[in-house]
């Protein structure tokens, strides 16, 4: 089992006490010689069991080197340590994660934070494994601090997982709504997601991308407002970094819009653009459409 820090100083007291019974004749500078090799010897053989992918081991190792550390006013040396105990949480939460097991992996990202609140991973971590819980309110609230911490931090990689995360999981609350009814939602539907949609873009440094304004003008589509369907598709495409099939989905929704508006020119020439996957029949209907009713 995991030793908890209260552990590793109640072993590293018990040390300390057998070094004064031994060397009680010592100079005090003797003693703290002392001390400082055997943390660091602790310190080098958790690295070693870390390198023998003994983790379990490895991680009680750094926490009692951590403890007998900050007992000999090694803060670098303590700061490391919970650095590294930090960094083995992330692993096995990430494979409790992997093996759909939320509730071990959300205990695991939050001892991580625990050990080293400045490791941004496990509040990224922690934050997926709480969605996949369905907490959503805490899930988004620690995403958001692992955009903070990332930030902090420096590390573009996890910045830009969190951010994802948080997009994603508000275009999947849109794109739901506006999925009701067979895929024909009804105002309060296109109302909802719109909603979704404007709490998204109200999160510092989360940035909005094709999807956000593709699901903007579905639901102004739905609502009636089609020059605002046709200005949010337009964003869409110059957002747009996916497949064609992805980008003829955004001229379809615009070429509706022009086509509701009765503008038939531009109808045509956005459907026209909208003739791959599974948009390629419902393209060629409409434009077969426009062409007899010119």
């Amino acid at each position: 089992m995991m030793q908890k820090g209260p552990m590793g100083a109640i072993r590293s007291g018990r040390y300390l006490l057998s070094i004064a019974l031994l060397a009680v004749s010592l100079p005090l500078a003797t003693t703290r010689a002392q001390q400082s090799e055997e943390y660091k010897k602790v310190f080098n053989q958790a690295l070693e069991d870390a390198r023998a992918k003994q983790y379990q081991k490895a991680q009680e190792g750094f926490l009692r080197a951590a403890e007998m550390a900050k007992e000999a006013n090694d803060q670098e040396v303590a700061q490391r340590a919970l650095r590294i105990v930090a960094q083995l949480d992330y692993n096995f939460g990430l494979r409790a994660y992997r093996n759909k097991s939320y509730d071990q992996a959300l205990e695991h990202y939050t001892k991580g934070i625990e050990h080293d609140p400045s490791y941004p991973k496990n509040y990224l971590g922690k934050g997926l494994a709480l969605l996949k819980l369905d907490r959503f309110e805490e899930g988004l609230e620690t995403l958001k601090q692992a955009l903070a911490v990332s930030k902090e931090a420096r590390d573009r990689q996890t910045l830009q997982a969190a951010e994802k995360a948080i997009r994603d999981h508000y275009l999947y609350l849109a794109s739901s709504t506006l999925a009701r009814q067979g895929g024909n939602p009804t105002p309060p539907d296109a109302r909802e997601a719109i909603k979704y949609l404007d709490e998204l873009l109200q999160i510092e440094d989360v940035s909005p991308d094709a999807d956000v304004y593709y699901y903007y003008a579905e639901a102004w589509k739905t609502l009636g407002e089609y020059q605002k369907a046709v200005e949010m598709a337009q964003k869409a495409l110059e957002l747009h970094r996916g497949s064609r099939t992805d980008k003829a989905k955004i001229y379809f929704v615009m070429g509706e819009a022009y086509m509701l508006m009765g503008d038939k020119e531009n109808a045509r020439r956005a459907f026209s653009n909208a003739l791959y996957g599974s948009y390629k029949a419902p393209a060629e209907h409409y434009l077969s459409q426009l062409s007899s009713s010119r």
